[in-house]
């Protein structure tokens, strides 16, 4: 009888442990231990869970918000210009082009160290060149000239030139400079990628003979672009490739008129009619990776009027 009496124990137990799991979630092992008087104890015993070693904690590591990311690339930017200015002769830092008649345009590009008149893709690429071995790297290049109607079939993705002959401009890419006209001095943004990469030879690589090398942009630097209706594609591969930032009109783009000069770096850009583009300024600021390179890009709309630097 004793015997039977502790084996409905064992199958108590072993049923208690069996219903306990749908309650209670901790694991348990049933342990027999041989006592006095031969009698078999089946002890219950909770299972400790084996434990992991924690991860990394990466809560000191800093973190940026969009914002606090922009203001630090602007504080490099300023401390790059403001070095570059108190070695310059003019007090000014950069590279001012300019193409067409305008004197408010050639007045705004002489608030650079270096200015000229550029008639080409080929032009400003030259300048960005010359630039880079005279004075080590480019911060800043302002290019003023015309840009593109709201209509145009090419979504404003490049700087036209005016009155020059088709596709002589500086464009997104290879196929759509081809697609312009494939003017011999013509450029695109392929070019420009060409030109950046270092130990480079003038020579034919993908469409075209590339006819540039050795362009160098200062870790932090700025282009403005301030001709009408500049592409979004455009402005954007332009951060990727140079590393800088970038402001451009997303409408009609106007420099303010003083007769002493005194404002002809204030800019004005306004809707065009029809439009789905805000008709503001956009400023986009390169994400760099640990190698320099623009892994992305933070968009942010800019009000009017612009004061370029």
């Amino acid at each position: 009888m004793r015997n039977l009496f502790y084996v409905l124990i064992f199958f108590a137990v072993a049923s208690k442990a069996a219903n306990t799991s749908s309650t209670d979630q901790t694991e348990y092992k049933i342990t027999p231990e041989v006592h006095d008087k031969g009698v078999i104890v089946h002890r219950r015993q909770p299972i400790t869970p084996k434990t992991t070693e924690a991860a990394p904690d990466k809560t000191n590591a800093k973190q940026y918000s969009v914002h606090d990311y922009i203001k630090q690339y602007e504080t490099d930017l300023t401390e790059t210009l403001n070095n570059e200015k108190a070695q310059s002769s003019n007090k000014q830092a950069g590279l001012g082009l300019f193409n067409g008649i305008s004197k408010v345009w050639e007045n705004n590009t002489r608030l650079s160290r270096s200015a000229y008149y550029f008639s080409s893709g080929q032009d400003i690429l030259v300048g960005l060149q010359h630039y880079t071995k005279k004075f080590g790297c480019v911060s800043k290049v302002t290019i003023a000239s015309h840009g593109w109607t709201k209509k145009n079939p090419y979504g404003g993705e490049g700087i036209p030139i005016s009155n020059g002959p088709n596709g002589s401009g500086l464009y997104l890419d290879d196929e759509s400079r081809m697609q312009r006209g494939n003017s011999e001095r013509g450029m695109s943004l392929d070019d420009l990628e060409y030109a950046l990469r270092p130990h480079r030879q003038k020579g034919f690589t993908g469409l075209f003979k590339r006819k540039v090398t050795d362009i160098k942009f200062c870790d932090a630097c700025l282009v403005q672009i301030m001709g009408c209706n500049t592409g979004d594609k455009f402005a954007t591969r332009f951060s990727q490739v140079s590393g800088c930032q970038v402001v451009y009109s997303t409408g009609s783009s106007t420099a303010v008129d003083t007769k002493d000069g005194s404002k002809d770096h204030i800019w004005n850009s306004e809707k065009q009619p029809f439009s789905k583009r805000s008709g503001n300024f956009m400023k986009i600021t390169p994400v760099k990776d640990q190698k320099g390179k623009a892994a992305k890009t933070l968009r942010q709309e800019v009000k009017s009027p612009y004061v370029s630097q």
